[in-house]
Parts: C-alpha cells; sequence; structure tokens
C-alpha cells in the first residue's frame, strides 16, 4: 500500500468515527409541561434534574412548560415542594414528556414557633405580649385541656 492510500484511509477512519459518535450520542431536546394530579393545575417553578448531573436541570416557567437537553436512557428527577419526588426516565423516540406529580400529604402534629431577637422600641413594629401574660395564657390552655 502506498503512503498516500494509508492516509487516504486513515482520514476516512477519523471520519467515520466521528460520525457514528455523532449520531450514536446525539442529545436532544424534550419539552412539556407539568401539572399537579389533585388540581391538575400547571406548576410554577418546578426543578427538573438528570440523575447523576444535577448540575444540568431547569425549572418550570409561569405556565408549567420546560424544556431541556438530554442524552437516550438517562433519568429525570422532577421536585417541588408539597408534592413527591419523581424519578421519570427520557423516552426514546417522543420528545414531548408531560408530567403529572402526586401530592406528598404530611400531617403536622404540632407547630411550634420561636422568635428570638432585641429590639428597642422606637425600632419595633408589630405586637408582642410580655412573657408573663403569654406563660398564663399557656397554663389556661394546658387546664382547660385545649
Amino acid at each position: 500500500m502506498k503512503t498516500r492510500e494509508k492516509v487516504k484511509l486513515f482520514f476516512l477512519f477519523i471520519f467515520y468515527c466521528v460520525i457514528t459518535q455523532q449520531v450514536f450520542a446525539q442529545k436532544r431536546t424534550i419539552s412539556g409541561t407539568v401539572t399537579s394530579a389533585d388540581e391538575k393545575e400547571a406548576l410554577i417553578g418546578v426543578s427538573i434534574t438528570i440523575k447523576g448531573n444535577e448540575a444540568i436541570g431547569t425549572i418550570t416557567d409561569p405556565e408549567g412548560k420546560y424544556s431541556l437537553q438530554v442524552e437516550p436512557d438517562q433519568t429525570l428527577i422532577v421536585s417541588y415542594i408539597g408534592m413527591k419526588t419523581a424519578e421519570i426516565r427520557v423516552p426514546r423516540k417522543n420528545s414531548i414528556l408531560n408530567i403529572v406529580l402526586e401530592p406528598e400529604s404530611m400531617n403536622l402534629d404540632e407547630v411550634v414557633v420561636t422568635g428570638y431577637g432585641n429590639f428597642t422600641k422606637s425600632s419595633f413594629t408589630g405586637s408582642a405580649n410580655r412573657s408573663s401574660d403569654l406563660i398564663q395564657m399557656m397554663f389556661q390552655m394546658v387546664m382547660l385541656d385545649i
């Protein structure tokens, strides 16, 4: 084989490798809408990331729509406050992926509100109780079993 033919074959091989890599590892854009299962309304600000690479992601717009570049066979992590986090596999063919999130029911047995801070009378705007009044009110609630 001559040197010229070897160079041609080498460049042909490199060209083939580059083309096949582009064909098989092709990113594509998927898009869709995220809605809630119970109210059937679009959810604003839903976080959509790629599992294993959470640095790549997006959030939904005010109409609940999103768009994200992904590779085939990746998994999306979809999360929103008050909803169950969903893991959804990217479809191979379809570029539209509408997502429905289920509500996460959390019952609060107890709510504790605490507040700390020092204020001067001139800078304080609001209402406050003296701690002795608050303790007396709490004692009455306990005695009345409220």
